[in-house]
């Protein structure tokens, strides 16, 4: 069972996501956990058209019904994602909660990394003082497409609606649902986290990166079937070690004596994974090695590195002969398979393609591709995916002598100058993150402003927890924009995640050892 109270820290590339729908009163409670299964299967149908086709750096967002037995915590829709090396990812799926929150009426989200309430760091210039990662807890949700946090009473009025200590998620939830104008955040800070948003979903499709490699049929055949398969492959490679490779010596699964020219679709995070990697392969597998002066070196380098990885997933499974190509089991007996179907037909998935073309055929791989990562127990398990793979080789196989004749004349692989960063872009990036864009910078750049303002926050006098930032120099007082823009202070709380947070004279000490 999903422990949403945070007992457990989260993992430094994991997010996790809670959902409160709101459950008729008469329904009862053996019936909670499917009316929770519906509306998740719902929820990803009614997105199908953004969630069916994407790639996942790692693990793929996915819901799942959690009953508990603690009365503080609502029944709810639990979810947890490995993003990984792609931080999009993570972005993408808060990007979906807010859409969720807004289609799905009192639907109350709760989103957290192993930085807590992240989405206020998004927004640290424009958060009220008291907020601070102890007295967050509880009180951040999105709702209705909105960013809201439940305020600690300041007046006995607010005593009856608002709780003074941490709030139980039961009495959180109903809290931002019976006082929504009052626990709406500001549109200052709506700004700021919409701002993050607002390049999602074209950004999914912008990070999209399509490239011809030299790979065996059949390895072919799969990506071009089943696309988010790749992601995979791309993992085992990149986090392999010396006695993984070992498995590639023979190569039983993906020699190189059948290569074919395909056009194979990832993200530019795995494209940029496999390119940053020096490797060549063992000469006992078989597979040439390619010069790098050779104008098709790109194109081998790629394949071979993918056929690595997908070889080393299938290493790890049992032999091909004891996989049953029944063993999915979505025909027409599968209620809930056959719903999720009906579900995608309505929302316009299929295209209007008439049933059994090529395109439909396709679409309806990857939609029970991404169907069974949903009700998949883990889609982490390397045993579990490379058994995955070879049943999917297994059905594909009728296509290898077709697919060998139409790879004959591929587009150009994508531009990829943009894996290359000049200086002056990381300037750019920078000066956009930290709010230092050129057209605000009225003024020339001045150190001494920085050691006045440094000059004052260690002159300044600690209260009961701490030395807070001098008012004038936040709220530059003196009319100075350079203070707040380029000073040492608004730097110190932009890199370090400080946002109005109190600083100790300790803390300010260690900085300087």
């Amino acid at each position: 069972m999903a422990n949403i109270e945070n007992m457990k820290r989260i993992p430094d590339d994991v997010v996790e996501y809670s959902l409160f729908l709101d459950i008729p009163s008469d329904i009862e409670d053996d019936k909670i956990f499917d009316f929770l299964q519906k509306l998740a299967d719902s929820i990803i149908a009614h997105f199908s058209t953004r969630l069916v086709n994407y790639i996942w750096q790692h693990e793929s967002f996915h819901l799942r019904p959690v009953l508990s037995t603690n009365e503080s915590i609502p029944p709810h829709l639990y979810g947890s994602t490995s993003f990984g090396d792609n931080i999009d990812d993570e972005w993408f799926i808060v990007s979906l909660l807010y859409e969720i929150t807004k289609e799905f009426a009192g639907c109350v989200v709760r989103v957290n990394d192993n930085d807590e309430e992240f989405l206020l760091i998004e927004a640290a210039d424009a958060l009220p003082k008291w907020l601070n990662p102890e007295t967050a807890e509880n009180r951040v949700f999105v709702y209705n497409g909105d960013i809201h946090v439940i305020p600690i009473p300041e007046s006995p009025e607010d005593y009856t609606k608002f709780p003074m200590f941490t709030p139980s998620l039961r009495e959180a939830v109903a809290c931002v649902r019976d006082c929504t104008s009052l626990t709406r955040c500001s549109q200052a800070v709506q700004n700021h986290i919409k701002k993050r948003l607002s390049s999602f979903p074209q950004k999914s499709e912008e990070s999209i990166h399509h490239v011809n490699c030299y790979l065996p049929t059949p390895l072919a055949v799969l990506l071009d079937s089943y696309p988010s398969l790749v992601s995979a492959g791309v993992r085992r490679f990149y986090y392999r070690d010396p006695l993984e490779l070992k498995a590639c010596r023979p190569m039983k699964r993906f020699k190189p004596d059948d290569l074919i020219k395909a056009r194979v679709k990832m993200t530019r995070c795995l494209y940029a994974q496999l390119v940053q990697q020096v490797f060549a392969p063992d000469r006992r597998s078989g597979w040439p090695i390619i010069a790098p002066s050779n104008p098709e070196f790109l194109e081998h380098d790629i394949g071979v590195k993918l056929a690595h990885g997908f070889e080393i997933l299938c290493s790890k499974c049992k032999e091909e002969d004891n996989v049953s190509v029944d063993s999915e089991n979505l025909d027409s007996s599968n209620i809930r398979w056959q719903q999720f179907k009906q579900s995608l037909a309505s929302k316009g998935y299929f295209r209007g393609e008439i049933e059994g073309s090529t395109l439909y055929t396709k679409l309806l791989n990857e939609a029970k591709q991404f169907y069974l990562s949903q009700v998949s127990s883990t889609d982490d398990d390397v045993g579990d995916i490379g058994q995955l793979v070879l049943l999917r080789l297994k059905t594909l196989e009728p296509k290898f002598q077709e697919f060998r004749t139409s790879t004959q004349n591929l587009p150009p692989s994508d531009d990829d100058s943009w894996i290359n960063v000049t200086p002056e872009q990381v300037d750019e990036l920078m000066k956009s993150a930290g709010g230092l864009a050129a057209e605000n910078q009225t003024q020339p750049f001045d150190l001494s402003k920085i050691s006045q303002s440094m000059s004052r926050f260690v002159e300044h006098e600690s209260g009961i927890d701490g030395a807070e930032f001098p008012k004038e120099a936040v709220e530059n007082g003196d009319g100075d924009g350079q203070v707040v823009g380029s000073g040492m202070i608004e730097a110190m709380q932009k890199l370090f995640g400080w946002y109005n947070f109190i600083i100790t004279k300790k803390d300010f000490e260690m900085l300087h050892l």
